[in-house]
């Protein structure tokens, strides 16, 4: 009986044949009049207002900076360095002029590694980066690639990274400059010391100073624009924006104790949430207002003061002869 069934079913919807749909009148083949007034579409689920928890700002703000010195682009530079080590001589083809090397693939070499992409790499030899009298050297990578070594290891690279030092063209001004975007990482990371074995997938570019006045006094800065998520915090994804941080140099520096700059936390609801620092440019002075050198900052939803955030920014500046 079922079987029976499912037979009259099929024959009822099977597609008709050519000749009976030609005969069907237009007005069956029409589609269907649409309503003449639409049905309001209504949301039930309104958004959440954005709730500032002070202690999860401070948490995820404290997390940011001390990666702010330990993020950049030497994990990825020396990653690549040693994939390149099982590179041979016709796999990938290589390019080179005036120590920029450029190589694509895909190829497998004699020792079965695998390469596919493209690489261009370059090192800066005391290259006036920052002026006619600057010094920069260190190596740059920018790359669209991965490697897959003998033992199953995969190296991704889609992005750029950099690290590179020198003196600048201010006497007695040393600087590091840092950065690293998009993605590398190793498959599998588990064993990976560096920020690269953790979810961090961060866009950053820091540079850190060190005046040194020849008379036993040095005096250290670090400024950062970043972003970045899965941070091992409640509230996990900041934006640090042109955060300026010195420490104490008599008469250039209001505040040791406090920033320029701004950083935007991201709430689990997905606010965010500004928090805005007190020391202000003021031409080529740097000012605050009075009774304002605390370290705290100002927390702002769409531009509405929701509360303040208090960190401890000396691991900005906490750091001997290099600051990574």
């Amino acid at each position: 009986m079922r079987l029976l069934f499912g037979v009259i079913l099929w024959a009822a919807c099977a597609p008709k044949p050519k000749d009976q749909r030609a005969n069907e009148s237009p007005q069956a083949q029409q589609e269907p009049t649409p309503p003449a007034q639409l049905t309001p579409w209504e949301y039930h689920n309104p958004e959440t207002p954005g709730q500032f928890d002070q202690s999860k700002a401070e948490a995820t703000i404290d997390a940011a900076l001390v990666r702010l010195r330990t993020v950049g682009g030497a994990a990825p530079l020396a990653a690549y360095g040693l994939v390149m080590e099982h590179a041979d001589e016709g796999c990938p083809y290589f390019s080179e002029y005036e120590g920029s090397v450029y190589w694509y693939g895909g190829c497998t070499t004699h020792d079965g590694v695998r390469f596919e992409g493209y690489s261009f790499f370059d090192t800066y030899e005391d290259t006036p980066v920052w002026g006619e009298d600057s010094s920069m050297s260190g190596p740059t990578l920018n790359s669209q690639s991965f490697v897959i070594l003998k033992n199953g290891d995969r190296f991704d690279m889609g992005g750029s990274a950099y690290a590179i030092e020198g003196w600048t063209a201010d006497e007695g001004l040393y600087a590091w400059s840092t950065g690293v975007s998009g993605a590398f990482g190793w498959s599998p990371h588990e064993d990976d010391p560096t920020w690269m074995g953790t979810d961090l997938r961060p866009d950053i570019e820091t540079v850190a100073l060190l005046w040194d006045f020849g008379d036993g006094s040095q005096y250290k800065a670090l400024m950062s624009t970043a972003a970045m998520a899965a941070l091992p915090t409640q509230w996990s994804t900041v934006f640090v924006s042109e955060l300026f941080s010195v420490d104490e140099i008599s008469d250039y520096w209001p505040c040791p104790g406090e920033p320029s700059g701004t950083i935007s936390v991201r709430s689990e609801s997905g606010h965010w949430f500004e928090i805005v620092y007190d020391v202000k440019a003021d031409g080529d002075d740097w000012t605050i207002a009075p009774d304002s050198c605390d370290g705290c900052g100002t927390a702002y939803l769409d531009g509405m003061n929701v509360g303040q955030a208090c960190n401890d920014f000396s691991v900005l500046t906490d750091w001997e002869d290099a600051p990574w």
